[in-house]
């Protein structure tokens, strides 16, 4: 009996504890289930919002019998902390703290590592580790909230605010990224914060989010792309982009895939992209990818984000040229969501200053010694200036390897405008109407090695201007020109990428283009003869591409080749490629590349002093003959330096061009329409950048000679009218607190311009009338003064909740109100009581002084 006793004391011993004790057991369940599963095994209650949660995970185990105890763990990677009353737990939003970070990098061998950037994720500002590989900032945040660490050739690490010690400085170290290491060291540290180098053919990377800060100019990508050397706007715009001598209309602008052929509003003055759902841009100055369209100038690739919205989220706001939104929507959780964006001019609801600069400097122009009055700007303001564009992206993810995502895109620009010269004696009129669309569906299947992608695509532009001079009290117009450009370009595009051994890429595809361009120009003068052009063209194109990469110890090669048939040429053209990179050490990079590129639709470049008060490009499509088509034989060279927090980017190069159509006015008063013109580049570009800390300066410089050769009657040459010898752009950025300021000074010569010798009477056979035509000499024989300009901003971002943030920006352009001139054409004007008109010179101003202020809030 007593055995038994004992025996039963023994089994209740033991099983005592499963008895009275109990425990649950997660691995990353949701919060919201593992809550429900307490609930069900206590008398605990909690009070708490569900969606809030939703998004968190728990892995571990939780005592029923000492829930209170585990609840710390619980809710460690959230930013809610809890409360107890009784059988009741309360989950609190917790408040923002002040952490004091600073800390010691290392990597895993012990080695400091200098120059590691140090990133707070939640606002995208951080620091640098110094020469001996520490830091030190404050950070306002919550508990969960991440500092991220990174350096190249490691594997980045995220520390929680939390984890960071009250009273003393973390020793943090970096593990060596093997994988990389075992193929190449490539210097892919920011030359900018926003700004890496990107994988293939020497791009560049820029995400826009991180950037915007180091920018003193338009809330804008484009306007962005002009911190790199080589890459200038002459009239201060943000389209009008040229690239190491190429021409705006040379370079592609590609959105979401697809080409937009008029990239701007008011004349490229602002962006037609919408900065606020923009992704990423990657920017080639020199050879780039055979996947991309015929251009013989650079690219400019813009993707939105191709992540699935988890949750609604958007933002709206005002940067005092427009308004603008945008709204994310999940529809299918994990599976499908829908992206809409648009913006419109604010002229409609608030007269803003910035609106008013941008309109005088496109329509100013005033002779030497006049200029425009203001109450003809605010007519224009008023009722004249309007642009508006859409952006709208829907994705699909079927499961984890295949996607469907369709892409709209549309912008439209109406301008009419009135001004007068000679107190109102000469009455100029101007009406312009604009529109762009493009329409990208991109189905993708992923393979263990690769994917493939098809990709349809449909881009089109339509433009009406007309433009009108007349003496303020005649019925019959003294001069009226009028031209219309349309484009529609549909391609198909099939591309399969393969990953072989050792991280190389093997990319094949295929792209079926058709392009339609037609345009009419009609000039008619009292004085000069009449201009009457025409044209319609269509263009079949079949164009197959190949593009090799790999990477053996400190060489990294791209192999290119893309081969296009013409069908009405009914001739194939090939134009290879190739980039070389040699890592000297980690410290010093090689790079070098050569390639043929060629161009089959473009716009008219006017030569000779055609005068226009709106210039208004005509866009073509070349002639079938083989001469005509756009050619360019690119070559560059170049070192990059990077150490102890100084990079150095010094790339030299060389791009020769034939086939230019141009419109050139002949010194013996003859007028031809589409001369061909050939043209020679030579350049270097210099990029040095540098960070102490919070204060960051970047030094952009080019030194270029663009030289345009006119085979006509006699074989000339010309500086191109984008011709600069010195460019260079001066930005520094400081970091003070939650606060950000930075400046740009710009410095670039003067641009060349057509002196004129006099004006020459001439007599039509048949014709009554005296005909008078003005008489030059070289073209662009003469250069307007040295552009400077000087730019500060100031900018802040503002965490009011969880889920509502706000940002403020505030610019003053062209601080010191500095005049400068970026074009100097030619009018006859009559005279009174002489039959003899004389010459006028119109000088087109950049801007003045301008204030810029951007307001938003997210969601």
């Amino acid at each position: 009996m007593k055995i038994g006793i004992v025996f039963i004391n023994c089994i209740l011993l033991l099983v005592s504890p499963a008895l009275f004790s109990q425990s649950l057991t997660f691995n990353k369940e949701g919060l919201n289930s593992v809550i429900q599963k307490i609930e069900e095994s206590t008398p605990l209650t909690f009070n708490y919002n569900s969606e809030s949660i939703s998004a968190y995970t728990y892995t571990g185990t939780i005592d029923v019998n000492n829930v209170e105890k585990s609840m710390n763990d619980v809710l460690y990677s959230t930013p809610y902390t809890f409360e107890k009353s009784g059988n009741l737990i309360l989950l609190i939003y917790s408040t923002e703290s002040s952490y004091n970070i600073c800390g010691h990098i290392k990597s895993s061998i012990m080695a400091d590592l200098p120059y590691a950037n140090v990133l707070f994720e939640k606002n995208n500002r951080g620091t640098l580790t110094n020469d001996i590989a520490t830091f030190s900032f404050t950070a306002q945040g919550h508990k969960n909230d991440v500092i991220t660490i990174s350096h190249v050739g490691h594997i980045s690490k995220s520390i929680m605010l939390q984890d960071w010690p009250k009273d003393k400085c973390l020793e943090v170290y970096l593990q060596e990224d093997t994988r990389l290491l075992a193929t190449e060291v490539v210097i892919k540290d920011y030359l900018l914060i926003g700004i890496t180098e990107g994988d293939e053919y020497g791009s560049l990377n820029i995400k826009y989010e991180e950037l915007k800060h180091a920018s003193t100019k338009e809330y804008d990508v484009l306007h962005t792309a002009q911190l790199l050397p080589g890459i200038h706007s002459i009239d201060e715009s943000a389209s009008n982009l040229h690239i190491r001598g190429a021409t705006p209309d040379q370079n592609l602008v590609m959105w979401e895939g697809a080409p937009i052929y008029d990239p701007g509003h008011m004349f490229g003055m602002i962006s037609s992209i919408n900065p606020f759902v923009v992704k990423k841009m990657a920017v080639l100055k020199s050879v780039f990818h055979p996947k991309y369209d015929n251009r013989i100038g650079g690219i400019m690739d813009i993707s939105l984000s191709d992540e699935l919205s988890r949750k609604v989220s958007g933002g709206f706001g005002t940067t005092m040229t427009e308004l603008h939104f945008h709204v994310d929507i999940p529809i299918i959780k994990e599976k499908m969501s829908l992206l809409i964006a648009g913006r419109n001019t604010i002229n409609s609801f608030v007269k803003s200053p910035t609106l008013l600069s941008y309109s005088e400097k496109i329509f100013k122009n005033s002779p030497s010694s006049s200029t425009m009055n203001t109450d003809s700007l605010a007519q224009v303001f008023d009722n004249k200036i309007k642009f508006s564009d859409w952006n709208v992206k829907w994705m699909y993810q079927a499961n984890e390897d295949i996607s469907i995502k369709a892409s709209y895109f549309k912008s439209s620009n109406y301008f009419e405008y009135e001004s007068s010269l000679f107190e109102g004696t000469i009455i100029f009129h101007d009406e312009i109407f604009s529109d762009t669309e493009a329409i990208s569906i991109l189905s993708e299947i992923q393979w263990i090695k690769g994917y493939s992608r098809l990709q349809l695509i449909s881009s089109s532009y339509n433009n009406e201007s007309k433009n009108e001079l007349n003496f303020d009290d005649e019925v019959e117009i003294l001069n009226e020109t009028s031209s219309s450009n349309n484009i529609n370009d549909i391609s198909m595009k099939l591309s399969h990428l393969i990953r072989t051994k050792k991280d190389n890429t093997l990319e094949l595809g295929y792209t079926y283009n058709l392009k339609e361009v037609g345009f009419t120009y009609n000039d008619i003068s009292r004085f000069e003869l009449d201009i009457d052009n025409d044209d319609k063209t269509k263009g079949h194109f079949h164009n197959l591409f190949a593009s090799y990469s790999f990477s053996k110890e400190n060489v990294t090669v791209n192999f290119g080749l893309r081969s296009t048939y013409y069908v009405e040429n009914k001739r194939v053209k090939a134009t290879p490629r190739v980039r070389l990179q040699y890592n000297i050490n980690p410290s010093l990079k090689f790079k070098l590349s050569a390639g043929r590129f060629i161009q089959y639709i473009s716009q008219i470049q006017d030569f000779g002093q055609i005068s226009s008060i709106i210039e208004n490009k005509i866009w073509i499509l070349n002639s079938s003959m083989d001469t005509e088509i756009l050619t360019s034989d690119k070559f560059s060279g170049g070192i990059i330096y990077k150490n102890r927090g100084w990079m150095m980017d010094v790339e030299g190069y060389i791009n020769n061009s034939s086939g230019l159509n141009g419109v050139s006015t002949s010194t013996l008063s003859e007028f031809t329409f589409g001369a061909e013109i050939e043209s020679k580049t030579i350049g270097v570009d210099i990029l040095i950048k540098k960070r102490w800390n919070k204060y960051q300066l970047w030094v952009n410089y080019t030194l270029s000679k663009n030289t345009y050769f006119l085979d006509e009657f006699a074989p000339i040459s010309f500086p191109a009218s984008n011709d600069r010898l010195h460019n260079l752009s001066l930005v520094q950025n400081w970091e003070i607190g939650n606060w950000n300021l930075s400046s740009t000074l710009s410095y670039r010569s003067g641009l060349p311009y057509s002196i004129p010798l006099g004006v020459e009477e001439f007599e039509v056979e048949g014709a009554q009338e005296t005909y008078s035509n003005i008489i030059f000499g070289n073209f662009n024989n003469g250069r307007l003064k040295v552009y400077t300009r000087f730019d500060i901003n100031i900018s802040r971002n503002f965490n009011f909740s969880k889920r509502l943030s706000g940002e403020f920006s505030f610019s003053l352009l062209n601080v010191f109100n500095t005049q400068n001139i970026y074009s100097r054409t030619y009018q006859l004007a009559p005279i009174a009581g002489s039959g003899v008109p004389k010459i006028i010179n119109i000088d087109k101003v950049l801007l003045g002084f301008t204030p810029q202020l951007l307001m938003r809030v997210k969601f």
